[in-house]
Order: C-alpha cells, then structure tokens, then sequence
C-alpha cells in the first residue's frame, strides 16, 4: 500500500469515527416529543383513515402549506416514517439524525473539493475537509435541525444542495479534458439537484447563488479556472436561477397577499434592520456556543424600530456591510476568507431576506455553518510552521467545546420535561416557550401548574388574544372558570397584536366537549371574539380576513345554521384571492344537509377558483374536485329517485 492510500485510509476511518461520534452525541435526543410545528405538518397522516393507497399518498405529498411548492418530497419522506397518526417521534428523529450524518458525509466530499480548487497539498486537504466536516457535524446549531422533526425539510434540501454542489465541481473537473461529460454533470447537478432541493424545501433555489459564491471566490485563481463553464451555460444554470430568485422576492414583497408576505407584527422595513443584529448573533453563536439555552423559541426577539433603536442595530449594519465589501474587494488576494463571509450571507438571503417570515431560527444556519466552518479549518491548517500547532490545538479545543454542548442539550431535548422548564425559564417573555411548558404540565394532568406558566405569559403581553382564550380553556379543564378571564376577551380581541393563535385556538376551543360543557363561555362569545378581531387593525389584511371569516363560518355549522355558515364562508371566499377550498367546504356542508344541487353551484366555484392557482393546478387538486363532483351528482339522483318513488 503506497503512502496516498494509507493517506485516504486513514482520513476514511476518521470519517467514520466522526460519523459514529456524531451519532452517540445526538442519540439521547431522539427521545423527545413532537414540538412545535412538527405536529401541524404531520397529523394530515391521519387524514381520512391514515395513508392506504397511491392516492393517499398523493393526498398527504401535496397537501403542505409550509411554502409555495408545498414540499412533497419532505412530506413523502415522512409518509416513510408512518402512514397514519399520532405516531412515534423517534423513528422520525432517528431518521433526523441519519439524514444529517450523510449530509456531513457531503460536506466532507465538498470541502475537499473546495480544498483541490484551492491547490492545498493532499495531506492537508484531508485534514481540513475532516475538520471543517466535524465542526458542521457537531456544532450545537445544528440541534434544532435534528430534534425538530419538520426541519427534515431543511435537511433534505441541504442533501439535494451538497449533492448538486459535488456533482457541478466533479463536472466542472472533468470538462477540462473530456467537455461534453463534464458538461451533463455539471447540468445534472444543478438542474436535478436544484429542483429536488426546492421541492424539499424552496431554499434549494440557493444552489445556483453558492456556486456563484464558489467561482467568485476560491475557484477564481483556481488552476482549473480554464474548465470554468463557458458564459452561455452559465447564464442558463447559474444567472437565470438568481435573477428568478430576486423575481420572487420582489413578487414577495410586492404582491403577495398573506402568502409569501405573511402577517407580522412589524414592518418590511424593521424587519430588514431586525435581520442584521439576527445575523450578528448567529455568528456570535457559531463562535462562541450556547451552552444551556434550547435554541428553540426566539418569538420574544424585539424587532429594531430604526438604525439606534436598539444601538446594536447600527452597530450590526456596520459590520454587516463592511464584511460584505471587504469580501468582495479583496475575494482574489483572500479567497476563502471571501468564500466564508459570502456562503455565510448567501446561505441567509432567503430567511433573512425580504421575505417576511418570523425574525429569528437556529436552524437557519444548517448550510450556511459550512462557510465559516471550512474557513475556520482552512486558516489553522495553512498557519505558519511556528504557530500551526497552537492554532490547530485551538481549533482542536472549540471542536471539543462543541461536542460537549452538543452532548449535554441532547440529553435535555430527549427529556421534555427538563426541555419545556428550561425554555419557559430562559425565555420569559416568549410566549411559545410558556406554552411549552403548560402543554407539559397538561399532559400530565396538572391543569394548575399548566396555569400558571400561560398567566406568566399573559403578564408579559396582556392583550394577546391567543394567551386569553388559552387561559379560558385552561380554566374550563379545571372546572373552574374565571369571569375575569371571560371579559377581558373582548378587550384582547380589540387590541391584540396579531397572532397565528387566532386562526387555531377557536376551532379547538369549539371542537372540544370541554369548552361545550363550561358554563360561563358559549359559542356566540367566540363569535363575538372573532368579530372584534374583523375590527382590529392588526387584522385587516385579505388574508387574515378570510381566516376570520372562516372560523366564523365553522361555528355556525358546529350549531347546525347553515345558511349563517355559508353566509360567513362567502365573505371568507371574497376576502381575498379566491380558495377553492372554501368553496368546497361549502359544497361538504351543503352536501351534508342533502342540498345537493346548491353544492353542486358551489363545487362549479370550486372549479373557477382552482383554475386561478396554479399550484392546485401544478399538482392536480381537479381531480379531488371532478370526483367529489361525480359522489355530489350521484347522491342527488338517488335523493330524486326517492322522492319519486315516495307514495
């Protein structure tokens, strides 16, 4: 065996050590309950009976709401978890943790990839793609991605990004002597990898913006820059993506009517001053770990109401702005310092962008960790002779540091009890995080104690209607409701900012024998509630409209007084872009009560409404509305053939 192979033998069974390590960090993790939004995105497994046919499966992959596409193929990797619910979280974070331990395997690939463009000798290619691999591994940031199940859908259109990045640099290699292969990989990488990416998740339209990173920065002294792709394929794969990016975030910002530009309780341009402390703190974190925080709740992260309020947002842009420009400026003479700093913005463009999404989540920095990570590794390992050994030591050391923070939180997201008090203390003016807490406590039978973790939240954001209604059915499980609480809905409801609370609470709260059986709360109140809130100022886009309308469309039919319930649901249908949805569940209500020709009007909406989206188009939602349309037809000829048969 010559020196090369003992070499990759070597830095082989280092990967693998680092595989098995990440694993036996991460496993007391895989524990822990469902959280947050993972049970939102998964309980339409349960859907009608569970998923037990093609068609069912069709139904769950393209039944996301989580973004444009809906990403079906997250959603068809769950389906391989379970085909039913409530299910078992392990088997979903088990499949968590797999998924990240490949993409580490990726990341190895990659960096070493990034290593040959940078002409490092072999030796020391090995050691920093085997480092900088083992930083992204088991960097505590990349908690969240493991633990929170619905955050598969960024780790797996992480996977389809790494892939098409090391297929486009293995063509990219290959088409200085053979072209025409090198060009199909190159293709295949960015053409497949990028769409199964963005239909896993739609920050999988970054693929083309990090290889532009990559060219502009370590491969553009590269000796290999005679195989850089000639402009008109780069003006197809690469420029065309980016331009189409930049569309979307213009449409987003511009157009959209509580899709891709949701309700938020600050403004376009708060948010944008917001996201410049967001992106100091993830690099303060990345640096400098958490070691006791969960990393999960930040909806108590105060949005910047200007450039000194706070002083740290003017102080962030500051730095922000520099470290882009000095990247920029000085890409040739320090290429991968530029490549750190521009994969490490480039990775946040989206999430941090335009696009109004909340301000603040660890997982944001899943792809975008790598940036600094193989900057970190690369500089310690290229250090003079006289100082290498310090400086990889050191490195040595922070890798350390993280593998026992990321150790020590495992044990406590595997234990919900110890996570959810945790959460609740560190963050005491999240509401989220109090929630939490309570959910804890109310699983366990303890509705008091439930209680008080919903009251502390309630004293730190007095007026918000989704805390006051959980308190109301928080006191109706304990039999023992509060008037107090009971009037001070109204008074929320008119000055509540706005909340995602609304548009879930009242359902349950309607749906639920508790809330049925309290005395004290009746249903016209969560009407009365709902309708105040259709006057609260914070509730006047289209879209909060029509959720409104609808949750008073829903009451109505809970009591049985359809024509009030179809009523509210055409004010919903007309509030903003037209849902065929709505109009469906109209044609069900009607359908319900036997009024088949009526449905069938309703079911004609359905079918207008559908051809205005083409994401129902996309993904054949017409076939659901021609079958129900067939069962509504065949249901009225036999209600007719009764009636004339009747004596």
């Amino acid at each position: 065996m010559n020196l090369e192979s003992k070499r990759e033998l070597v830095f082989g069974l280092g990967l693998w050590a680092l595989a098995i390590l990440s694993f036996s960090l991460f496993k007391d993790g895989l524990t822990g309950p469902f959280l947050f939004d993972d049970i939102r995105n998964l309980e339409p497994l349960g859907f009608d009976g569970g998923i037990r046919s093609a068609p069912d499966l069709a139904r769950f992959m393209f039944s996301g709401d989580a973004g444009p596409l809906g990403r079906p193929l997250s959603l068809l990797s769950f389906a391989m978890n379970d085909i039913s619910w409530p299910s078992d979280p392990w088997l979903f974070k088990y499949t968590n943790l797999l998924i990240h331990i490949l993409n580490g395997v990726l990341i190895f690939a990659l960096t070493r990839q990034f290593c040959q463009l940078c002409r490092a000798p072999e030796n020391r290619t090995l050691a920093v793609a085997l480092c900088a691999t083992a930083i992204w591994l088991v960097h505590p940031l990349q908690l969240t991605p493991v633990f929170l199940v619905v955050q598969r859908m960024t780790e797996l259109s992480a996977l389809f990004v790494l892939a098409g990045l090391v297929t486009y640099l293995r063509g990219r290699r290959t088409a200085a002597t053979r072209p025409l292969t090198g060009y199909v990989l190159m293709s295949i990488g960015v053409g497949l990898g990028g769409v199964l990416a963005v239909l896993s998740k739609e920050n999988g339209i970054l693929l083309p913006l990090f290889i532009a990173v990559i060219e502009t920065t370590i491969a553009s002294g590269s000796a290999q820059n005679s195989a850089r792709p000639r402009r008109a394929w780069r003006a197809v794969f690469i420029w065309l993506p980016i331009a189409l990016l930049a569309t979307y975030i213009l449409r987003g910002v511009l157009f959209s009517d509580g899709g891709l530009l949701p309700r938020r309780n600050f403004t376009m341009g708060e948010r944008l001053l917001t996201e410049a402390r967001v992106l100091i703190d993830y690099l303060r974190l990345t640096v400098l770990p958490n070691l006791n925080g969960s990393g999960l709740f930040h909806d108590d992260y105060v949005p910047s109401k200007g450039l000194l309020t706070p002083v740290s947002t003017l102080f962030s842009v500051i730095v922000l702005t520099a470290g882009l420009a000095a990247a920029l400026a000085y890409r040739r003479s320090y290429p991968v310092l530029a490549f750190g700093i521009l994969w490490f913005l480039a990775g946040h463009v989206l999430e941090a962008g335009p696009i109004n999404l909340e301000l603040y989540f660890e997982h944001r920095n899943y792809l975008p960790l790598l940036g600094p990570a193989f900057a970190a590794a690369w500089y310690a390992f290229i250090a003079p002779t006289s100082v290498r050994r310090f400086v990889v030591g050191g490195l040595l050391g922070f890798l350390a540091l993280c593998a026992v923070a990321t150790w020590q939180a495992s044990h406590m997201w595997g234990n919900f009890g110890q996570l959810s008090t945790i959460m609740a203390k560190e963050n005491p003016t999240s509401i989220r995080a109090q929630q939490s807490a309570a959910r804890y406590w109310m699983e366990r039978g303890n509705v008091g104690q439930a209680t008080q973790y919903v009251v502390r939240a309630q004293r730190h954001h007095p007026n918000n209607i989704g805390v006051a209604l959980q308190l109301v059915y928080l006191d109706c499980l304990d039999g023992q409701l509060d008037t107090m609480r009971t009037s001070a809905l109204v008074s929320a409801a008119r000055q509540s900012a706005y909340t995602h609370m609304v548009h879930k609470l009242p359902r349950e709260l309607v749906g639920s024998r508790v809330i049925q059986e309290c005395a004290g709360i009746t249903l016209e109140d969560i009407r009365r509630i709902e309708r105040t809130l259709l006057e609260n100022p914070n509730y006047q886009g289209g879209g909060e409209q029509r959720r409104l309308y609808y949750d008073i469309a829903y009451i109505y039919a809970q009591e049985g007084l359809l024509d009030k319930a179809i009523t509210a649901a055409d004010k919903a249908y007309a509030a903003a872009t037209p849902k065929y949805e709505i109009a469906m569940q109209s044609a069900a209500w009607l359908a319900s009560a036997g009024n088949y020709d009526r449905a069938l009007k309703y079911v004609d909406k359905a079918r207008s409404a559908h051809g205005q989206s083409w994401y129902a188009r996309l993904y054949g939602q017409r076939k659901t509305i021609d079958q129900f349309e067939r069962a509504l037809r065949k249901a009225r000829d036999g209600q007719h053939a009764a009636a004339q048969q009747a004596p």
